[in-house]
């Protein structure tokens, strides 16, 4: 099915020069109603238009199954509430950085190489990003809250 969907995909960039975005079911169950199918595929297109990936399962989508569902407004409170009154480019900096550390599943040897930065200067961009929001990018239990507002901004 991800063949056809690609071939299509390219084709039609192709010849009209135009991106799909496309989505998937998931495919689990023969006996699956048809409106669970639609619903599910339309899930994972609007992952695929909102990401410009073209093509998504909806088994790939984690947060991305409500995130859709929460208002611009809550999405733009959210971040707000979290970063304070920063500006747009340093946001945007912020948000490189939250979208580095999770790439790199936390590593700030691997976040240091992608960012051709010292390993301590990583820490110190850390070190700011707590002192803004109050809360540590690197704490497990404070990770989520970033993971969302990493998620919002995408959206915004």
């Amino acid at each position: 099915m991800t063949a056809a969907a690609e071939r299509i995909v390219r084709l039609v960039h192709q010849k009209y020069g135009r991106k799909l975005a496309v989505g998937c079911d998931s495919g689990r169950e023969k006996h699956q109603s048809m409106q669970r199918c639609v619903y599910e595929a339309e899930k994972a297109a609007a992952q695929a238009l909102a990401s410009g990936s073209g093509i998504v399962g909806y088994d790939e989508l984690d947060v991305e199954l409500f995130l859709h569902e929460i208002s611009y407004n809550t999405m733009e409170d959210y971040v707000h509430k979290l970063f304070g009154d920063v500006d747009r480019e340093r946001l945007e900096e912020y948000m490189k950085l939250t979208e580095i550390y999770f790439s790199c599943e936390g590593s700030i040897a691997r976040m240091a190489e992608k960012l051709f930065i010292h390993k301590n200067t990583v820490q110190y961009k850390l070190n700011k990003l707590a002192e803004v929001t109050g809360k540590d990018l690197r704490h497990p239990s404070e990770t989520a809250v970033f993971y969302m507002a990493w998620k919002f901004f995408q959206c915004m």
